[in-house]
């Protein structure tokens, strides 16, 4: 048995906070496109309910962060969240989430979303869970080609994003963009050029213990790319003993071992398939080295 955090859609706090103890996972939750119970598409931007729900690991609800039209959230970023895409902690304790931004044209009337990366600082967690005004001030920067996955370096701690926006018809001039950010860029709201581009639409994103950090690229031909640590190129990975190609990877995680090596865990989604909750995962052995 295998266990690995949870899909980038969540996350683990690893530093407690008054209201919720290290290891609560908390969940991106009221993406867009939304139905009813029915099955009936919902429409009335009045009934986004956007938020981060956190829990326990044994499913117990421990509270929630509103980001709906009229929370404290939507305040900073100028906008409720309409595909809150991926999330992740630094070591400080710092949540980070991407907003990808789609969906606003499903309601009616459209909704002006506003595609970005959101910080909440440690200490304002508690606070922004209870309702109350936050002792440090969320920030946000506007990523306007759809970010997508999110991770913090094992190395550095530079927050890594990517963009999705070439599978969403955004506007991404970059088509497939590699970005590390650092506080400064989010104290000033500036987004600095990635370190890569051209890499097409890029959604899951995860690091080896090195500080290798892998993306998935979500449109055919599909592929993992891996930049490592330190270095300026960026390549395709080769799967050795791989039967078929890959079929819409998404969301992955790496699972690090006691002996230096790790588990490269891909999910394939492909959008086309029937959800007969069978979707296949491939697992990667990662050398110590990688």
């Amino acid at each position: 048995c295998v266990f690995v955090r949870p899909a980038p859609i969540t996350a683990v706090n690893p530093v407690a906070t008054g209201e919720f103890p290290r290891g609560s996972i908390f969940l991106c939750t009221g993406g867009l496109p939304l139905a009813d119970t029915a099955g009936t598409e919902i429409s009335d931007p009045r009934r986004l309910t956007s938020k981060i729900l956190v829990f326990d690991v044994d499913g117990k609800i421990l509270g929630q962060i509103p980001w709906d039209a009229e929370s404290a959230l939507a305040r900073v970023t100028g906008a409720p969240a309409t595909l809150p895409n991926a999330a992740a902690f630094d070591k400080d304790g710092n949540f980070y989430v991407t907003d990808t931004g789609l969906g606003g044209a499903t309601l009616r009337p459209n909704l002006q979303t506003k595609p970005g990366v959101l910080m909440i600082p440690h200490e304002s967690l508690d606070a922004l869970a209870e309702g109350q005004r936050p002792p440090a001030t969320p920030q946000f920067l506007a990523v306007p080609m759809g970010p997508d996955g999110i991770e913090a370096s094992p190395v550095d701690g530079t927050i890594h994003v990517n963009s999705v926006g070439v599978a969403a018809g955004m506007n991404d001039p970059d088509r497939g963009g590699m970005w590390k950010l650092t506080r400064d860029d989010f104290k000033a709201g500036r987004l600095p050029q990635p370190f890569a581009k051209g890499w097409g639409a890029l959604d899951g994103l995860d690091f080896t213990a090195r500080g290798t950090r892998l993306d998935t690229q979500i449109l055919p031909p599909n592929y993992i790319t891996v930049a490592p640590s330190g270095g300026s190129t960026v390549y395709s990975l080769d799967i050795a003993g791989l039967d078929h190609d890959l079929n819409g990877p998404a969301d992955i995680a790496v699972h690090k071992r006691s002996d230096g090596t790790s588990l490269l865990l891909i999910p394939e989604l492909s959008a086309t398939s029937p959800n007969k909750n069978d979707n296949p995962v491939l697992v990667v052995l990662l050398p110590a080295d990688f």
